[in-house]
């Protein structure tokens, strides 16, 4: 696999076989009732696999990477604003992923409509909640010139400043992946892609800070 996209390829194409071998299972009521539990969970996996691999296919589709080596090679955006608006469609995109998740579901027949309700408000609420303070600890971390550079910005703890920036980064990016990893396992696809959009926000926070202060010790 020298192309990174055949990976992702192959990964979305294991994703879509495992759903429909668990449909498949599903259609026969025999089997469907020994492992109902069993064959949600493979249909969830696939659906948040599928979701993950086709996320990632199209980033590296957008940014024209043909080799593993050209993703050294990625650039964030230079004007502060991109930030502002990739990362607040992608946290205001979780609203209505949540409803399609839950109203799935629902048509799934793993909850009752009447049970989702809570779920959604409190969502609802949380999302909208947290968008003031993360829009703040955004704009904080924005705080100087705007400047262009490398995505996967190399770890050198070459300053105090730089060593507690990186520890801060690696904390918000290890917390990023592991929700990406749950919601893939729940099968919350939509909520993958949009998590996984935060996730290279953050990158690209931690890349324009840490070449800031480089540029600072230089």
């Amino acid at each position: 696999m020298k192309k990174p996209a055949t990976l992702f390829y192959i990964l979305a194409t294991i994703g879509i076989l495992l759903i429909g071998y668990a449909l498949l299972l599903a259609s026969d009521r025999r089997i469907a009732m020994f492992l109902f539990d069993t064959l949600r969970r493979i249909e969830n996996i696939g659906m948040g696999l599928t979701s993950f691999a086709l996320t990632l296919l199209f980033f590296v589709k957008k940014n024209k990477i043909t080799r593993y080596s050209h993703f050294l090679l990625i650039k964030i955006p230079a004007r502060k604003k991109d930030y502002f608006i990739i990362a607040n469609l992608a946290w205001f995109f979780l609203i209505p992923a949540g409803f399609v998740y839950y109203y799935l579901r629902v048509w799934r027949g793993d909850y009752a409509a009447a049970d989702i309700q809570a779920a959604l408000s409190h969502g609802q609420f949380l999302v909208c909640w947290m968008a003031v303070p993360l829009n703040i600890l955004l704009a904080l971390f924005l705080i100087g010139p705007e400047t262009q550079a490398i995505l996967f910005t190399g770890i050198r703890l070459n300053s105090f400043t730089r060593f507690v920036n990186e520890l801060i980064f690696i904390i918000f990016i290890l917390i990023s992946l592991f929700t990406v990893l749950m919601l893939l396992v729940y099968g919350d696809f939509l909520s993958v892609l949009a998590t996984l959009v935060i996730t290279y926000v953050v990158m690209s926070v931690r890349a324009r800070k840490l070449t800031l202060l480089e540029q600072e010790i230089e």
